[in-house]
Parts: C-alpha cells; sequence; structure tokens
C-alpha cells in the first residue's frame, strides 16, 4: 500500500477590512477622560457586555477602533489573542481596551482585574503597551489605570497570570 506524503500547505493573505469611519478629532489620547469619551459613545449603552479595542499609534493618536467581543448580560469572556490580532494587524503602539458594564456599576471585578494582568503581560512579549483599561456605562466612566496605577506598573511572571 503507498503512502502518499504530500499535504497541501494554503498560502494566505491577512488584511483588516474597514467597516465604518468616525471622525475624532485629531489628539493624542494621553488622558482617561478622552479614553472614557470615546468607548462611552460606542460601547456605553450597549445592552451586553462588550470589549473593544482602540488602537494608539507612536504619538498616541488613535488609528482603529475594533469590537472584539459581544458577551452577555453581566460577563464577556476574551482571550489576549483576540484583542491584540487587531492591534498587530494595525501596528499599534499601543492599545487601549475597554468594556461596559451594563448593570451600571463600575466596579471592576476580578476578571476584570485578571484580564488587565493577562494583557499587560501579553503585551510586554509583544511590545505593544497596554495603555489603559476603561470601563463605562451610558452616563460615565472608569480607568483601571487611575485607579489602581499598581496593577500597570507591576512586573507580573507568566505563572501568575
Amino acid at each position: 500500500m503507498k503512502v502518499n506524503s504530500d499535504f497541501v500547505l494554503s498560502h494566505i493573505h491577512i488584511e483588516m477590512k474597514e467597516k465604518k469611519q468616525t471622525k475624532l478629532p485629531l489628539e493624542p489620547v494621553d488622558r482617561h477622560t478622552t479614553a472614557i469619551r470615546i468607548f462611552k459613545e460606542f460601547i456605553g449603552k450597549r445592552d451586553r457586555e462588550t470589549m473593544a479595542l482602540l488602537c494608539l499609534g507612536t504619538k498616541g493618536v488613535p488609528t482603529h477602533f475594533q469590537v472584539v467581543h459581544v458577551g452577555s448580560l453581566n460577563q464577556s469572556v476574551t482571550h489576549p489573542r483576540e484583542i491584540f490580532k487587531a492591534a498587530i494587524l494595525s501596528n499599534s503602539h499601543a492599545i487601549i481596551v475597554g468594556h461596559n458594564h451594563p448593570s451600571g456599576n463600575l466596579t471592576p471585578s476580578p476578571q476584570d482585574i485578571n484580564i488587565t494582568k493577562k494583557l499587560i503581560q501579553s503585551g510586554k512579549i509583544l511590545g505593544i503597551e497596554l495603555f489603559d483599561h476603561i470601563i463605562v456605562s451610558p452616563t460615565e466612566g472608569v480607568s483601571m489605570r487611575e485607579q489602581n496605577p499598581g496593577l500597570f506598573a507591576a512586573e507580573y511572571r507568566l505563572e501568575e497570570v
């Protein structure tokens, strides 16, 4: 019996496809208030937890925005690879992630803190800084970096994440 050892290797081309455009002032997102405003506008009023990504260029100016995951009423489980996929494809220097809490309670959950730690570590490996993690409701928002600066300054080993 003859065994065929040949296999087919697919050659692929990966590209980002623009869904729509939104005009923003051409200013760096160097303050959490600007990031909160952007995330409130795009995901603050959603009825399910939604995780989104804001990609930043080297001068801190937004280059791309993407909804990464839509979850349930009180949970959005997102893996770092889904978040960094668009960041890598768009040659991002840094990213800001944000998600909404439909309940209006903006206190970070243990899961919010855990994913932030994972994104910080993943970003260090990839060379793409996680600048902030924003939590919004329809009317307000909080910056996890502002609330817990030690979280962003700490050095996490992979085993701890």
